[in-house]
């Protein structure tokens, strides 16, 4: 299946209370990226420097991470096993310029998705 991605926020509900994440998140740009996966009846999926791919219902309570460089490579590892279990095809990625705060997210992305021969797209945001 064809999917729609972007990164997590730190602008989210700072309850402890879990929640789906298009509830949890208060980012505009989540919000943007999600209302373009809904038009084009496509799945939703935040990554996450913690969680790797969270699918759009998945639950879960607060926590507070940015990823870094070094921990990009980890990440990548998880993302490719969650690509396959969750059967994605082809992964559009929206996403800000690549700066400091989203290289490390860049650069497991990229790497999950060449280790898993997985074409993927950016998008500007």
């Amino acid at each position: 299946m064809k999917a729609i991605c972007t990164i997590c926020s730190e602008q989210k509900l700072k309850n402890t209370e879990s929640l789906p994440i298009w509830k949890k998140y208060q980012s505009l740009r989540i919000l943007e990226v999600r209302n373009i996966a809904n038009s084009l009846l496509m799945p939703f999926f935040l990554i996450s420097g913690k969680f790797g791919l969270i699918n759009e219902d998945e639950q879960i309570g607060y926590y507070d991470h940015m990823l870094v460089e070094h921990e990009a490579p980890a990440l990548a590892k998880l993302l490719k096993l969650q690509i396959k279990e969750n059967n994605i095809t082809e992964l559009h990625f929206y996403a800000k310029p690549r700066d400091q705060s989203w290289a490390p997210y860049y650069d497991a992305l990229e790497q999950a998705c060449k280790e898993s021969n997985l074409p993927y797209f950016i998008h500007p945001v």
